[in-house]
């Protein structure tokens, strides 16, 4: 299955029923698991895997994130600075409008960010060989671009065993097998945690227990029952889940109400399929003006287009496979520090405080320098592959 564009005609969405104590955050913003971007009009809108740091990259745009002092979690009252954030969380962003500079780099200044989109619970079962977990129960596939936080990673290489630990995963929904799965992008510890969370599509109904994934969850506690086939979220109360976990609050994730007009593109996995041309990704409408061929429940696409009557009239759709997401590019921009030259790594720090370790070798593009000018201070941009929490640099760039 090979990656493919179609071309078509505009735009995007909002949300929820159910959970009244989360709508004030909620929203706030708009999206938990795709995302998308606007451009034109007064503003912008983004949601998506975070892909690279100096500003926060989503979907392909750089937001400046320096105005913002604190982040948002989407279901729960209290926020995180901005440091905390990571390659492969999921984030919604709000932000001004997108301009294109002179080296064809589409910006924008973030207004708000909600942290979004993730499943957090007990580490039920763990298969490495074929990089599976469960999650509350809930089967979670992992890759070589999952992004592991520091304390996970370390736990892993000292033990192998994370069984039990809780953790929570950002990442979306795959469909496209008997049992939907949720592929993560970024994992985190959460030892601690006062609530649990899941999302996921509904396979079974039966009396006020709901089954997602191979999983059941007891609803006698809360109002109402979602469908055979929606896609929820659900707020769960830990210590519960023998044989059902118990549901605090839960919504459907159905997205209709962004701005007449704006100009956006979101990413994610479509999550419901009428036809050709009318389809969902991650509970937003798509309108595409002619047949996109290869749509599926479950693929993960990038759409751009325009929002127009409650729809994203689209214009162009790109298909894509799970080899180009692992491969996806990871940009940085930041000061160089902790240089060791005999095993050619060192560390680069943003502005907003993340950290990475970097790895060049032969095949690495120098531009405006060389390795000889890497040293304590140097401001670069570096392009690349994370894979284990090390970003393997294809090029680096001295900032003049």
């Amino acid at each position: 299955m090979t990656s493919t564009t179609h071309k078509t005609g505009a735009c995007v969405s909002r949300w929820w029923q159910g959970a009244a104590a989360l709508l004030g955050l909620l929203m706030l913003l708009s999206s938990c698991g795709g995302g998308g971007v606007g451009e034109g009009g007064t503003g912008s809108f983004a949601s998506g895997p975070i892909s690279g740091f100096g500003s926060v990259h989503v979907g392909g745009i750089r937001f400046d994130d320096s105005r913002i002092a604190s982040v948002a979690v989407e279901d729960e009252p209290t926020s995180v600075p901005r440091s905390a954030l990571r390659p492969g969380m999921v984030v919604a962003i709000e932000a001004g409008e997108i301009r294109t500079d002179a080296a064809g780099v589409r910006r924008a200044t973030a207004q708000r960010i909600v942290l979004a989109g993730s499943l957090r619970g007990p580490v039920t079962d763990v298969q490495w060989p074929t990089k599976q977990l469960r999650v509350l129960g809930l089967p979670v596939r992992f890759n070589a671009a999952t992004v592991f936080d520091d304390r996970l990673r370390e736990q892993i290489r000292e033990s192998g065993r994370i069984l039990d630990q809780v953790v929570e995963v950002w990442g979306y929904v795959d469909r496209s097998g008997v049992v939907p799965q949720f592929v993560a992008t970024h994992m985190a510890s959460a030892v601690g945690a006062s609530t649990y969370k899941a999302r996921g599509f509904v396979r079974e109904v039966d009396d006020e227990l709901v089954r997602l994934g191979d999983q059941w969850f007891d609803f006698s506690g809360v109002s109402g029952l979602p469908a055979v086939g929606d896609f929820v979220w659900l707020r769960v109360q830990p210590g519960s889940g023998d044989p059902a976990w118990q549901v605090q609050a839960w919504a459907t994730i159905d997205r209709s109400d962004f701005t007449e007009g704006h100009r956006l593109k979101i990413e994610g996995t479509v999550t419901a399929l009428a036809d050709e041309r009318h389809f969902r990704v991650d509970g937003i409408p798509i309108v595409a003006e002619q047949a996109v061929a290869g749509l599926a429940e479950g693929r993960y696409v990038e759409v751009e287009g325009t929002w127009q009557a409650g729809a994203l009239r689209a214009t162009e759709i790109d298909l894509k496979t799970d080899d180009e997401l692992e491969e996806r590019l990871s940009e940085w921009e930041g000061t160089v520090s902790e240089v060791d030259t005999v095993l050619r790594r060192f560390t680069l720090t943003t502005d907003g405080g993340q950290s990475v370790a970097v790895r060049y070798d032969d095949a690495t593009v120098f531009d405006g320098g060389s390795a000889a000018n890497l040293t304590p201070g140097a401001r670069l941009e570096v392009n690349g592959v994370l894979r284990d929490g090390v970003l393997l640099a294809r090029e680096i760039e001295f900032d003049d």
